[in-house]
């Protein structure tokens, strides 16, 4: 019973020690695997520590560059803020200087005498800024040579430049109504310091007599012939401080008025009336910028004979026999079926005998070409090419079929080159404006 009790116990013990032998082995796996882990993760942790540190060192370079940028834009701002207080200083040094010059610019200009159609030298000795212009075609010469910003009055006939119409509604130019019958007390509300007329106009001159009361000058402008209106341009310039414009402008509207004669030499004159009012009808005669026009765009003017601008019966046109017959048709006053009806009215079918008439070479001018043969003014070069055309379309490639009995600016195009001076139109920017 001993040994069997014995050998019993001495079965559990090696069993024991077997277990006791298998889990200290699986314990110490455990541990090494646990051991390899932890090291692993102590690696892990240390790459991590690593790369935090590395990060951390970047983020504070980018801290730094940050630092250093917003260093550099703060001194950039600092240097922007010094060169603006220079550039603005250097405006204002600019603007004075400008004024300066403006200043000894008009004391050069200034004092400016000329002598007008009457033979009045007029003396300025500052540049006028309130200029009451009394026709169309003072408007236009003023304009055109750059004393725009000084009108503040026109006649209600003025239409140059297109942008003068918005001028006369905001109140920056006054409409005193007709130049032809000028009402004083309309002129004098534009508290006007100079006043352009024409000398063809028995108005104009009674008012300049009526002003130099007021010590008002009224400059009359010639307006007879081309070189009235040349000379006008050169008045005009010099008076409201505008000569080197003036001098360019008449220089373009000889130009033109050379391409006009020099497009027509060599042909064969055709003989025209150019009617300036339709109704009654009323020519223009020798002694008149248009009877040159004619001349100079290659025709010959059957009214020669007549003095001036001058009435005729519709009867003379029989006995001239006018091979062109151009008349100023205005704005829309009469047109050209009126015109053809009161002519056939007038002269019945012998009507067919005037050979403009019978070869449908009656033209009715309207528009702004209208002005340019009705205005002593910068348009005359221009008025001269239109009349040349009229006169001989053969020497611009065309045919007298193809040209339209209403001529226009929509209607009939001006065959001009590129090397053909322009006259420009002026912006209407007025410095002053009327009370």
């Amino acid at each position: 019973m001993r040994r069997k009790a014995s050998s019993s116990v001495a079965v559990s013990l090696i069993v024991v020690a077997v277990v006791v032998a298998i889990s200290a082995a699986y314990i110490g796996h455990q541990l090494s695997a646990y051991s390899a882990q932890v090291s692993e993760l102590y690696s892990a942790v240390s790459s991590l520590n690593r790369t935090v540190a590395s990060q951390a060192s970047a983020i504070s370079s980018i801290a730094s560059q940050q630092q250093s940028i917003q260093s550099q834009l703060s001194s950039l701002n600092r240097t922007v803020a010094s060169q603006a207080s220079a550039i603005s200083s250097i405006a204002s040094q600019q603007q004075s200087i400008q004024s300066q010059l403006s200043s000894l610019e008009s004391s050069m200009r200034f004092p400016a005498s000329a002598v007008d159609a009457t033979g009045q030298q007029i003396v300025v000795y500052s540049e006028p800024t309130r200029i009451v212009s009394l026709m169309p075609s003072d408007t236009a010469i003023l304009f055109a040579v750059g004393a725009g910003p000084q009108v503040v009055g026109v006649d209600k006939y003025s239409s140059w430049p297109p942008c003068l119409s918005a001028l006369e509604a905001n109140g920056t130019v006054k409409d005193i109504g007709s130049g032809w019958y000028p009402n004083p007390e309309v002129i004098l509300s534009a508290r006007p310091d100079m006043v352009f007329g024409v000398s063809s106009v028995p108005s104009n001159h009674a008012l300049k007599q009526q002003f130099a009361a007021y010590g008002i000058p009224v400059v009359l402008l010639p307006d007879n012939t081309i070189e009235d209106v040349l000379q006008s341009i050169y008045t005009v310039g010099r008076l409201t401080g505008h000569t080197g414009t003036a001098q360019l402008l008449a220089e373009n509207v000889t130009a033109e008025l050379s391409y006009a004669e020099g497009s027509t030499i060599g042909l064969n004159r055709t003989s025209a009336a150019l009617i300036v009012w339709p109704s009654p009808i009323w020519v223009a005669g020798n002694g008149t910028w248009e009877d040159q026009m004619i001349t100079a765009a290659g025709g010959s003017n059957v009214f020669s004979k007549v003095s001036g601008w001058g009435p005729v019966d519709p009867e003379a046109l029989l006995a001239a026999r006018p091979q062109v017959i151009i008349y100023a048709a205005g704005h829309g006053q009469l047109n050209y079926t009126e015109f053809m009806s009161t002519l056939y009215q007038k002269l019945g079918p012998a009507a067919d005998s005037v050979p403009a008439i019978a070869s449908g070479r009656v033209y009715a001018v309207t528009g702004e070409y209208n002005d340019w043969l009705t205005e002593p003014g910068p348009f005359v070069g221009y008025g001269t090419i239109l009349l040349s055309v009229l006169l001989h379309p053969e020497a611009y490639g065309m045919n007298y079929t193809s040209i339209p009995h209403v001529v226009s600016p929509g209607t009939l195009r001006l065959p001009v080159p590129a090397s053909v001076p322009v006259i420009s139109t002026p912006r209407c920017a007025s410095a002053v404006s009327s009370p």
